[in-house]
């Protein structure tokens, strides 16, 4: 009986140590995390991320993820919604630019995913 729960207790030490293996480490792609808090009660966690746009339209951008972010996991491409409360750049975006688009961290699982956008810069400018 002993024997039998070392076995067990060895095995789970080793499954969980490979577990330990399996994450990613690496913070030079990980996307940037902001919280703000709109009450006492609310947080909201918003996400960032680099990408490219494909196709630049009045109230959505067509992008595709740079490599190595979560969304880029999520979809190769992201229609990103713009409505009046997003904050964009004066600068006219347009088909190849390279920006940064922060929304609410909410993703709808289509295709392409589509996502809110908060704010919207260029990635080359800091605008």
């Amino acid at each position: 009986m002993n024997r039998a729960f070392y076995v067990l207790v060895l095995l789970f030490v080793i499954y969980s140590l490979m577990l330990c293996g399996c994450v990613n480490s690496s913070d030079e792609h990980n996307n940037k995390i902001t919280t703000q808090s709109e009450s006492d009660e609310t947080e909201i966690n918003y996400v960032s991320f680099d990408a490219t746009v494909i196709e630049a339209g009045e109230n959505t951008l067509l992008v595709e993820p740079a490599a190595g972010t979560v969304e880029l996991n999520s979809s190769d491409r992201i229609s990103t919604h713009i409505n009046e409360d997003t904050e964009i750049p004066e600068r006219e975006i347009k088909a190849g630019d390279n920006i940064n688009i922060t929304y609410d961290g909410l993703i709808a699982e289509s295709y392409p995913v589509q996502i809110r956008a908060v704010k919207i810069r260029f990635a080359d400018s800091g605008d």
